[in-house]
């Protein structure tokens, strides 16, 4: 599971925890309003074992996350469920340690003991929280939390209706325990396809309500179940959106110095490389040169590029890079050429576009017949002519 680092509210001592606790909304139900030295007081006697009072308790649940920066998460656990055996009315207690519950990164399953304990026991509750209390009551740890609201999520497709679910348990979709929702919604809409038929809707969820770490997890699982398509040239709108979103965020999948890309396996980049490479070549020859004879001959190699792309200021040429080739075709049609990968590739191509005119590389780089391992003109059966030439360096079409 996605997990999530929260800031180091260590450091918010004790300047910085008035500021904190100034920013926090008053619940209409619960009195939050603490200032930072009251909260101080409270984590230095729960530090000391000294006597908490109810306001101590209080303050401590909706502080957890500074209970857990202190170290004092076991004093506390034991204190609190202490005070739940002995208190009748516990509500406002089981809200404030509920909503520290939902934005905790860890240590979640020790809260959820304390707060089932305190659903058991507490009959009285006010109608707002009795969604959490089923819910909690039926489970028995963090994680089927989180399936059950899942059950409740996968199958909603609006954003609205989406947080009036997750607000009826008390959620704020600001919450870390949101964030792990809406990831595990994301990797499961990917797992059973929902995105097929909702992909409007899956890509403002991923954008919207993921960061770009998690985005990053969801991209590589979708690419990862994609790997060995027929024809990513080709695919479905919603698959092919999905790439394009891919694309627009993480970019250029061969610059060695592209951050984006880290942490995503070889395997997902291989396969996005694929997409990108067949994108450009049904582009090229539908869009830009209008050849779909030439397009249909060129897909039949696609398992062998590892890179192609256009550029329209070189005579509208268009370069498909194998592990020891690179083929060059021109949107007019005319010849294709054929060069050894040591003679010219696409990062030689790129250098050499920042110091050579357009007309140079044009003539004495992109059509050099001294250099080219083939010249073949596109007359009459030309794709005879192509398949034989090309059995003989290695490359066989599919069929």
């Amino acid at each position: 599971m996605f997990t999530y680092s929260l800031p180091n509210f260590g450091v918010y001592k004790p300047q910085k925890l008035r500021q904190l606790a100034a920013k926090i909304v008053v619940d209409k139900d619960i009195d939050n309003n603490f200032s930072g030295e009251r909260i101080e007081l409270a984590i230095k006697k729960l530090k000391n074992s000294e006597r908490l009072l109810s306001r101590d308790y209080k303050i401590l649940c909706f502080y957890l996350n500074r209970v857990i920066e202190d170290n004092l998460l076991e004093k506390f656990t034991e204190r609190i469920t202490k005070y739940f055996n002995e208190k009748e009315k516990i509500y406002p207690y089981l809200k404030a340690l509920l909503r520290s519950y939902y934005d905790l990164s860890q240590n979640n399953d020790v809260i959820f003991r304390v707060l089932k304990l305190g659903f058991l026991k507490d009959i009285n509750l006010k109608e707002n929280i009795l969604a959490s209390k089923d819910l909690f009551i039926s489970c028995n740890n963090t994680l089927e939390v989180l399936q059950k609201i899942n059950n409740g999520l996968i199958h909603v497709f609006d954003l609205e209706s989406q947080n009036k679910i997750i607000e009826s348990y008390l959620i704020k979709p600001t919450d870390l325990f949101a964030k792990k929702l809406f990831y595990i919604k994301s990797f499961g809409m990917v797992k059973e396809n929902l995105y097929i038929n909702n992909c409007k809707y899956f890509l403002e969820h991923i954008n919207k309500l993921l960061d770009l770490n998690a985005r990053k997890k969801i991209y590589e699982t979708f690419l990862i179940k994609e790997k060995g398509a027929k024809d990513y040239s080709n695919l479905v709108a919603a698959k092919d959106n999905i790439f394009r979103n891919i694309n627009n965020e993480l970019g250029d999948p061969y610059d060695k110095y592209n951050a984006k890309w880290q942490n995503i396996s070889e395997e997902a980049i291989d396969v996005f490389r694929q997409w990108l490479t067949q994108k450009n070549l049904r582009e090229f020859f539908t869009t830009i040169a209008g050849d779909s004879r030439r397009l249909d001959f060129w897909l039949k190699y696609k398992k062998y590029f590892y890179r192609v792309e256009h550029f329209s200021e070189l005579d509208d040429a268009l370069l498909m890079e194998t592990s020891r080739h690179i083929f060059i075709e021109f949107a007019y049609s005319g010849a294709l050429y054929m060069y050894d990968r040591d003679y010219l590739d696409l990062g030689k191509l790129k250098n050499m576009i920042k110091t050579k005119s357009r007309s140079h590389i044009i003539s004495f780089v992109l059509k050099n017949r001294a250099e080219c391992l083939e010249r073949l003109i596109h007359q009459g059966d030309w794709e005879y002519r192509f398949n034989y030439e090309f059995k003989s360096y290695g490359y066989h079409p599919e069929r």
